[in-house]
């Protein structure tokens, strides 16, 4: 995800996480290995594998697996 991502027009930023920010998350050993869009009011809509793509609470735990933020800057 972390390399196709700028091809779409999103840059990474390490500022304060704003709705519709794309957000990649370490999973164990494995980081950005998943992907989820923050919809604001502290929730998260991903999919995780055998489940239906919820919107889930950005608590703590998932606060620490972030591992990379990106939003999308509209070029003038």
């Amino acid at each position: 995800f972390e390399y196709a991502l700028p091809k779409t027009g999103l840059i990474e930023v390490n500022d304060e996480i704003k709705k519709n920010d794309v957000l990649l998350f370490s999973t164990g050993k494995y980081k950005g290995c998943h992907v989820g869009v923050y919809v604001g009011e502290q929730m998260v809509l991903h999919h995780q594998v055998g489940r239906l793509s919820s919107r889930d609470l950005l608590d703590s735990q998932m606060q620490k697996s972030i591992y990379k933020k990106y939003r999308y800057v509209e070029k003038i």
